[in-house]
Formats: C-alpha cells, structure tokens, sequence
C-alpha cells in the first residue's frame, strides 16, 4: 500500500482549501496534510436504492434519543444543514496508510480482536472481514476489522456507501469518535454513531464523557429497521453534524435527528471510523457458522460545514501530534 502521489495540481487544490477553511470560518482539523481531495459538488449525495425490501422487525429500542425524530426526507431542515463544502472522497482503490489507520484492539462489546488483515482494499471496494481464529490462537476466538482517519473533524457531513455484513450478530459501523486513547488524563468520550446489522436493523447512537456514570460515558441509542436487506445491497449512510443539530442520513432521508442540546455536547473533535465485528448488543445473537464474513464500503465522503463550530477541548490529537502516533 502507498500514499496517493501528489500532483502540482493536488497542491494547488490543497493550498485552495487552506484558504477556504480560514475564509469560511471551518474547524475541520486536518492530520494529513496534503491528502485532501477537492472538487465535486456540494449537493447530498444519495447513493443507489439497488437493494431488495425487507420487512424484518426484530429490531427492539435500546435506548433514547431526547430529540425530534423525522423519518422522511421532507422534514424540516435548519437552515444551517444544508452548508456543507466536499473536501475530499476515497474510493478505496487503495487503502492509503497515509489516510487511514488499521486498528488492532478490542473492548467488552466485541468478541473479536480487531487485526490488520482483515482491513483490506479489493476491486475499488474496502473489505472489513469477520472470521474464525484457528485453533490455539490467543485472545478471542474470532478476528474483525476496524479502520478510522488520521485526521480529526468538527462539524461537517459525513457520508458512506456500505454492505452490511450478512453474517447474523455482526455490527457494521460508520462513525465519529473522539479519539480519547490520545488523552492519557481522561477518557472524553464523544461519538456519533450508525451501526447496522443483518438484515434491516439499524442504530442511531450518541456517546458522551460522563464522570457519573460506568466507565465514564454515556451512551444513547435508538434502534429501529430500515426497509430493505441492508446485507443484500449498498446504500449511503452517514450524517450532518452542526452545533445545533446531529441528523442521521440513510439514503439522503433524515431518519433521526438530536436536539440543539445534546449537539452542543458533541464537539469534541472526531475520527472518521469503519468497523465490523461481532457485537453483543444485538437482539438477534452472534451466529459463527455465518463466518467468514465482510462488510463492504464502496466510498466514503467528507464534508466541510461553512459556518462557525466550536472545537470543544481536543484530547491532545491535532496536526503537531500526528508524526507521533503515526505507524
């Protein structure tokens, strides 16, 4: 794997976004300078209906979002959602180490170990595969996959187009996470996340830094169905995240919108993150005979928000830090 090259014109665009980032007041926060993308069209994307419907309801509520929810694309929109500038899409030709870390951890949720090759970019698609360890291996009896940004970003849109993994009681994720592994302090979780699992349930979920409660976090999450297989085609996820509003995108509908307040205590700055792993939270249990298994993700787009956002207190992950951390 290698760096995408650099180009005069590459340079041009880049130094063209240093420029429109101070101009428009952005607080997208760059670590890998010289990697942005620029160009296309600002308008939301919404990706291909190509998969078949699903009826599925097992899906049960898990938590609560405290905010409006809008399950149609003709809500009302505030006039900030729609102020959003592309500055750059990976259509993973490659998986560009100087774009993306490959993850090699675990936690409580997960009964997998996240490992390097299992994170792979194969025919303009990344490749997040599930499998069974061999016999006698150490740690947990399976392997996931998990890749995240170097770089961190406030506010802005955030868009994927995924497959879920078809393997029953696997998670596949798309999210922002305040990377808090870089703050040896404190543990400042902030995430805004939409997870999917086989074949029509879907997460929306919001995490924040709470001292009072276990582990020191907080978090949120509402769980409904989406109307098709999301295992048998792709579709675009993601969301917009201003500070007085976080909306869900699925298919370039709003389907689940957090309020002014709880916006407000999401601006710690985020990694972009891809995962898929077997999960413990889903109703429906992990079932090994599905594997091996993968998650596909044909694109991922990042947009800037032109207005003001407040950066909130960065857990010590800003452009200075990035040669330090980096593999």
């Amino acid at each position: 794997m290698s760096a995408m090259p650099r180009t005069a014109q590459g340079k041009r665009f880049a130094l063209l976004a240093l420029l429109l980032s101070g101009w428009l007041g952005c607080s997208e926060q760059d670590l890998s300078i010289g990697w942005q993308d620029l160009g296309g069209t600002d308008a939301p994307v919404t990706g291909r209906n190509d998969a078949p419907v699903s009826g599925d309801g097992d899906a049960t509520v898990s938590g609560r979002i405290d905010a409006s929810v809008s399950g149609d694309a003709d809500a009302s929109v505030s006039a900030e959602a729609g102020r959003f500038v592309i500055i750059w899409r990976d259509d993973f030709d490659t998986l560009d180490p100087g774009r993306w870390e490959v993850a090699e951890h675990t936690f409580e949720e997960n009964y997998a170990d996240f490992s390097l090759a299992n994170a792979v970019a194969d025919a303009g698609f990344l490749k997040l595969g599930i499998r069974v360890k061999p016999t006698g291996s150490a740690g947990k009896p399976y392997t996931a996959a998990e890749v995240r940004t170097w770089a961190t970003f406030t506010c802005g849109k955030f868009l994927v187009r995924s497959r879920v993994a078809p393997a029953v009681g696997v998670a596949t994720t798309f999210f922002g996470f305040h990377d808090f592994f870089q703050d040896s302090a404190a543990q400042n979780w902030n995430e805004i996340v939409i997870e999917s699992a086989a074949p029509s349930r879907i997460d929306y979920v919001y995490t924040r830094e709470n001292p009072s409660a276990p582990a020191g976090k907080e978090r949120v999450a509402s769980t409904s169905t989406v109307p098709f297989d999301a295992a048998a085609g792709f579709h675009v996820y993601g969301f917009e995240w201003t500070p007085n509003e976080v909306r869900y995108l699925v298919d370039g509908a709003v389907t689940q919108s957090l309020s002014a307040d709880i916006a407000a205590r999401l601006t710690r700055p985020k990694r972009i993150v891809m995962s898929a792993y077997p999960s413990t939270r889903l109703a429906r249990p992990f079932d090994a005979s599905g594997l091996p298994s993968e998650a596909w993700y044909d694109w991922i787009e990042v947009y800037r928000f032109t207005g003001p956002c407040p950066t909130g207190v960065d857990g010590g992950t800003d452009a200075a830090d990035a040669p330090d951390y980096r593999e």
